[in-house]
């Protein structure tokens, strides 16, 4: 019997680097592939009721089947539990970046 092509799972603790927006925490997982067609937004809904925004690229794929499908980055909200521990990690890392509207909103 043909074993089952197993999917890559994303796990909390994998990303390139962590961003900090207004309103979402960034966790980027891969960088973006050279030969992405178009990206596409989806909105997930966690069990919890937090809302995440998916960041995914669709790929050229020579053939008739057309592109593949990459998640690149999740948007989680600044409120959850979850994003507070992403940006405490990627600090310990060194991995942190924010943006302009942030540090704007920090010096206040």
């Amino acid at each position: 019997m043909a074993r089952k092509k197993e999917k890559y799972k994303v796990h909390s603790n994998d990303f390139l680097y962590v961003e900090e927006t207004p309103n979402y925490v960034v966790q980027k997982i891969r960088k973006d592939p050279p030969d992405a067609i178009k990206y596409r937004r989806k909105v997930v809904y966690d069990k919890h009721g937090y809302r995440h925004l998916l960041t995914i690229a669709i790929v050229s794929r020579k053939g008739k089947r057309g592109g593949r499908t990459v998640l690149t980055s999740i948007w989680h909200p600044k409120d959850e539990p979850k994003a507070k521990e992403l940006i405490r990690l990627a600090k310990r890392r060194g991995k942190l970046k924010r943006s302009k509207m942030v540090k704007k909103q920090r010096k206040k």
